[in-house]
């Protein structure tokens, strides 16, 4: 008996009901897919750092220091021995980086030079208080001697295609160093990613405080209380601090436990932005809500298909009850039909998300695998959401049949009933609301990356490199580098300076009044402004004829606002001492992302005749950048600085960097609202359906009195195009409100929320007319002879 039911099953959804049967099939496999990616990837971050042991009692220091650490991530070399004498703390590790180490291996087969550019310099405790898997080594061993390192998997293999390597000797820096360890590759969601540790004993010695800053971790005991630690800090301040002063800030020592490190709200530091990452809260949990958004999409267009087959179906369920099918059987079968279809997309979307994985970790920069996805805990727990699904979504279609009574079934005079209508009515609109907001927000999100990519940042990015000469010796005079490299044909222009406007600040602060007002500052050679194409608004630029432009600056438009200057570039406020005398303004640079408010910039003369402390980068503007300038640049370098590891960047790639996390959330939002679209518009399909069958009467005695079949579809369009309005209006609240959340993070920003509505309702429109064009002109074309036979 159960064999006859499922042929009959079979026979109804993919025979008869083909059409039907494939669009729920679709769209439950777009849905399952969908929601099942954005979900695992928020497992998956929600997950971060939690492989250590004790995750719960480790945490960052932060300090929010006026003087030199204000950003709050950084702290001194001297501060672990220095919160050690506190009951609380178990443990105590502080690491520093170094941004770019050249590593090289020497072998028979030749050299093997690896640029580094997320190492760590860490202490014995590192490996103690996280619990990063050991493959090789000794831990009791790692990092506790000068000149050891210890590789990850990755690297491992990269310098000796083995693991076994413990033993090993590498070059850093000319500087012999042993390998003692090799730990596994570290996880895509742990807030601190690296390739390589150095042992802290590594460092020079230093009795400066302030030198090696870096990350201060501590482990606490469980019992220990961070707000008391805290207060105890406050009020230790001068035997915590290196240097005689009070921090005035309200709380100005915190711990940041390591589950909220992944999505710290404090600015990462530039020098640790490579082993840092840091994920926002807000958009996690808005792909959290556009995930729910789809899956409950994809249901509500189960109900409208099972109205409507339902309709299809009443001669079916007549003979049924006829021949005495009791209400636990047809349950069953009700059931079993949308376990079917359920059951066949998931299976189908497992399928196409092993497939999509690379994509996933390309887009998110995670490195999720199969296994994690594919976890028996996962799994079990996707099967028991399935089957509740299925069971619900049955028993949802049964009830609808059950509704139906057998007299009604046998005249063929179905028909919905009121509080039926405004049920389907409801999801209909849920349905629009939902796809015209995630459009519209997307959208929104679309017009801010357009906004961040046409963004004028005051300079020019293209064709640009920077060239790091901090390997070079004091004495080496750049100019001659600079010289050399200017002859090479495709070069415009060069200049010696501080470095590019995103990493190339010095910050300082200027105090007027009682209050300090951050001032930032770059130095360059005569050929700065020209090579970097900075624009110059008022006075002149810098010249080397005129000795002393040495002690001028030039200034940003924001800085001549805020001090006042009068027409001789002199503020007017005596009080005011600007580090040198205004000969030009420029317009305002973006030195960093839109993020970051620009406040007044100075950019000062600076020969560089030889590298100090003031000297570090060498800038150079070509006409394009490609492989064959690299290598003549690379030569030259060669040619000038002999063994001088050879280090550039491409500034526009940094630039472009300064978003990725955006352009990364931009692509996830557009996806999500395709998705929703076409789930929307596969509901609509349903609907119009349903709509066509319990309004066949209606269309018949229309046609009748003289209703032509353009005029009959002209009305239907005019109704669904009036309900996509409706839903608009309504959205409009909620995008809004939703759109300027994530705005918010931005100081400069485009903020066009009443177009990006506009274009979602023409879109909504125009991709509905194309689902339900064919049923309206089916159902208006239909002979109404047909429709009015039983009446």
């Amino acid at each position: 008996m159960i064999k006859g039911n499922y042929k009959v099953i079979i026979r109804s959804l993919f025979f008869k009901n083909r059409l039907y049967t494939f669009s729920l099939m679709f769209g439950f496999t777009l849905a399952f897919v969908s929601a099942f990616i954005i979900l695992t990837f928020l497992v998956h971050e929600f997950q971060a750092d939690s492989s250590h042991k004790n995750y719960k009692n480790i945490y960052r220091v932060i300090m929010n220091d006026p003087i030199l650490y204000k950003d709050g991530l950084t702290t001194f070399h001297q501060m672990p021995q220095k919160l050690e004498i506190f009951p609380e703390v178990s443990s105590s590790t502080h690491l520093h980086t170094k941004k770019k180490l050249y590593l090289t291996r020497n072998n028979k087969s030749g050299t093997t030079s690896i640029l580094i550019e997320n190492s760590i310099y860490a202490d014995s405790n590192f490996l103690k208080i996280f619990d990063f898997e050991l493959i090789t080594g000794n831990l009791n061993k790692l990092l506790t001697d000068p000149y050891n390192i210890v590789l990850t998997k990755a690297l491992a293999i990269r310098l000796f295609s083995s693991t076994d390597v413990v033993g090993e000797s590498v070059e850093i820096n000319n500087q012999p160093f042993q390998v003692t360890g090799v730990l596994d590759n570290v996880p895509s969601n742990s807030h601190l990613q690296f390739s390589l540790l150095l042992s802290k004993p590594s460092l020079p010695e230093s009795e400066f405080a302030l030198d090696y800053p870096g990350i201060t971790y501590l482990l606490l005991n469980k019992v220990a209380s961070t707000l008391e630690l805290e207060r105890k800090l406050e009020a230790s301040q001068k035997q915590v601090l290196p240097y005689d002063s009070e921090i005035d800030f309200e709380r100005p020592f915190k711990l940041e436990p390591l589950k909220e490190a992944f999505f710290s709200e404090f600015k990462i530091p530039l020098a640790f932005s490579n082993i840092l990452t840091v994920r926002e809260i807000k958009t996690l949990n808005t792909l959290l809500l556009v995930s729910i958004l789809i899956l409950f999409l994809s249901i509500f267009n189960y109900a409208n298909y099972s109205q409507s087959r339902t309709f299809l179906q009443l001669k079916a369920s007549f003979v049924r009850r006829v021949f005495g099918a009791s209400p636990i059987s047809r349950w069953v079968q009700f059931v079993a039909e949308s376990l079917t279809i359920i059951g066949i997309s998931f299976f189908i979307s497992i399928s196409l998300i092993y497939i999509l994985i690379p994509f996933l970790n390309d887009l998110m920069n995670a490195s999720i695998t199969g296994s994690f996805i594919f976890q028996g805990k996962v799994m079990s727990l996707l099967t028991i959401i399935i089957l509740f699904i299925a069971i619900a979504l049955g028993t949802f279609s049964f009830v609808l049949d059950s509704k139906l009574k057998t007299s009604t079934i046998s005249s063929g005079k179905a028909t919905l009933s009121k509080g039926r209508t405004i049920f389907l009515s409801s999801i209909f609109y849920i349905q629009v609301i939902g796809s015209v907001f995630i459009v519209s927000f997307t959208l929104v999100v679309s017009n801010q990356i357009n906004f961040i990519k046409n963004h004028d940042p005051g300079y020019t990015t293209a064709n640009c490199i920077e060239i790091n000469l901090n390997g070079l010796p004091e004495e080496f005079n750049p100019q001659v580098l600079k010289n050399h490299i200017n002859s090479i044909p495709q070069v415009i222009s060069s200049t010696v300076c501080s470095g590019n406007p995103i990493s190339g600040r010095w910050k300082s602060s200027l105090k007027i009044d009682d209050s300090k007002i951050e001032l930032s500052s770059y130095y360059g050679d005569i050929d700065f402004t020209q090579t970097l194409e900075v624009k110059l608004l008022e006075g002149r630029s810098f010249s080397s004829e005129i000795l002393t432009d040495t002690s001028s600056i030039l200034i940003n438009e924001t800085g001549k606002r805020l001090f006042e200057l009068n027409d001789y570039l002199e503020p007017d406020d005596n009080k005011i001492k600007l580090p040198g005398k205004v000969i030009g303004i420029f317009k305002d640079i973006t030195y960093s992302n839109l993020k970051e408010q620009v406040g007044p910039t100075v950019i000062g003369y600076h020969p560089y005749s030889a590298l100090d402390f003031d000297g570090g980068k060498l800038i150079v503007r070509a006409e394009t950048i490609n492989e064959s300038f690299v290598k003549a640049i690379q030569k030259t370098w060669r040619d000038l600085t002999k063994d001088v590891p050879f280090e550039y960047l491409i500034i526009e790639e940094k630039f472009n960097s300064l978003h990725s996390e955006e352009f990364k959330e931009a692509k996830l939002f557009t996806a999500g609202s395709i998705v929703c679209v076409l789930l929307c518009v596969f509901g609509l399909v349903g609907l119009c359906a349903l709509l066509s069958q319990t309004k066949a009467k209606e269309i018949a005695i229309r046609k009748i009195l003289g209703a032509t079949t353009i005029e009959l579809s002209l009305n239907y369009i005019f109704q669904l195009c009036k309900v996509v309005f409706i839903c608009s209006i309504l959205s409009i609240i909620p995008i809004v409100i939703i759109s300027q959340q994530w705005l918010n993070k931005f100081v400069y920003k485009q903020s066009d929320y009443y177009s990006a509505i506009f274009i979602a309702f023409i879109m909504l429109c125009t991709a509905s007319l194309v689902a339900v064009l064919y049923q309206i002109i089916i159902a208006t074309i239909k002979n109404p002879i047909e429709s009015l036979k039983y009446e």
